[in-house]
């Protein structure tokens, strides 16, 4: 008979015999496995006898169905596969389970960052802990270096030279922008009187400057 074995928060484990080709899983009292984990959505996951084997369905959980670490929609389940219903853990098995899986593990969480800590299946001899190595030491200080120190034990001023070409670049730079700003006054200028008066600013500021001027009439004497 399919069985699953449930580990609960309080480290107790509930071993569920699946009794019926079609078991669901949540919250809600009307589930045939009723989980009281506040992370159990109300209907949470299906599992499901078919032709191929058992198959478990999320039922659109907030946290999720992961068998093995992996979130799934839907997955065929083999013998001994981890599964997790929010943070309640279990066990899949197609008969009935070993005997030392009635306790909980020590370490009952399966998540996706560490599936180092699933407990091995039986049979399989554990690694041996692998050997401390030595600290790597760390990198010696970066060394600055030292400004060249006067007589008086003071460090020396450096001196910035400057070309005369970045002093020459600079000052015709000073004198085109000056230039551009003069003439943008007096396209201003001329444009705002050609719109008030219809005429040229600078053949009007010629005629008032020549028209105050005394104007002087030369006559040419006949001798008679």
């Amino acid at each position: 008979m399919p069985s699953l074995v449930l580990y609960l928060e309080d480290g107790s484990s509930q071993t569920a015999e699946l009794l019926s080709t079609l078991v669901t899983i949540g919250r809600s009292g009307d589930s045939d496995l009723a989980l009281t984990c506040p992370s159990v959505s109300t209907h949470h996951a299906t599992l499901k006898q078919r032709e191929d084997g058992w198959y478990v369905q999320d039922a659109g959980s907030s946290n999720g169905t992961r068998v093995n670490g992996v979130q799934v929609e839907e997955a065929l389940l083999n013998e001994g596969d981890r599964l997790a219903f929010g943070d309640i853990q279990a066990i899949f098995y197609v008969g009935a389970p070993p005997p030392q899986e009635e306790e909980a593990p020590e370490d009952a969480e399966f998540s996706e960052e560490s599936p180092s800590s699933l407990p091995p299946p039986e049979g399989v001899p554990l690694p041996p802990p692998a050997a401390d190595l030595p600290s790597t030491p760390p990198p010696p200080p970066l060394r600055r270096s030292a400004s060249p120190l006067g007589a008086a034990g003071r460090p020396v001023p450096r001196r910035v030279k400057r070309s005369v070409e970045d002093t020459d670049s600079g000052c015709m730079s000073a004198i085109g922008i000056l230039l551009l700003l003069c003439a943008a006054i007096f396209t201003g200028l001329w444009l705002r009187h050609h719109r008030e008066t219809g005429g040229n600013l600078f053949g009007d500021l010629f005629n008032r400057l020549t028209g105050g001027l005394p104007q002087i009439k030369i006559e040419k004497r006949v001798n008679e």
